[in-house]
């Protein structure tokens, strides 16, 4: 017997490899009952690994509801070894979402990819979860190599780019009004 969570993450990749889709479809293409698949929606939807989208499907003059991953659905698929560039493939071909979702989208898979599966979950605290837009650096142990390879992504994609150059110059405002930066000499002082 197959376990809940085993569906729910069939659900989940299969949303990943395929894009947004109905329960029936789900459970067609996973060949599972109905009944297991709407439990399993229910409880992803409780876990907000998926959503509702805004786009309905039409079958013979009735409409049903399609379900998407959300940026934790997302983070679970890369976890189930679906990899950044599937994600991106369904996103940018079944996915209707705006240009600047898919950047913020793009930077997050990046960023995901550079810490890993074990790592992920610190991606959701921050990050707007609807629009993928940073609320801040994450605080989370990466060595040099990863930090590096983290700003330069934050410096290709925008609003990335200005929310880490608003905390770059805050930071340096905090530094500079606690003395912090007055005990060294800067080529400033030196002129």
């Amino acid at each position: 017997m197959m376990s809940r969570f085993s569906l729910q993450k069939e659900i989940i990749r299969l949303m990943a490899e395929k894009g947004p889709v109905t329960k029936y479809e789900a459970a067609q293409t996973l060949k599972k009952s109905y009944k297991n698949v709407v439990f399993a929606f229910n409880s992803l939807l409780k876990k907000e690994l998926i959503k509702k989208t805004r786009k309905m499907k039409e079958y013979k003059g009735r409409k049903f509801e399609m379900f998407w991953l959300t940026p934790k659905g997302i983070i679970e698929a890369y976890r189930l070894s679906v990899t950044k560039d599937t994600l991106l493939k369904v996103v940018l071909e079944k996915a209707e979402e705006p240009e600047k979702k898919i950047n913020n989208l793009k930077a997050f898979l990046e960023i995901l990819e550079i810490l890993g599966p074990e790592r992920a979950n610190t991606l959701i605290d921050f990050i707007d979860t609807q629009t993928l837009e940073p609320k801040g650096i994450p605080l989370i142990s990466i060595d040099m190599k990863e930090a590096i390879k983290i700003l330069l992504v934050f410096h290709r994609y925008e609003p990335y780019r200005t929310m880490l150059s608003d905390k770059l110059s805050e930071l340096f405002d905090k530094c500079k009004a606690l003395g912090l930066l007055n005990k060294h000499k800067t080529k400033e002082n030196e002129k």
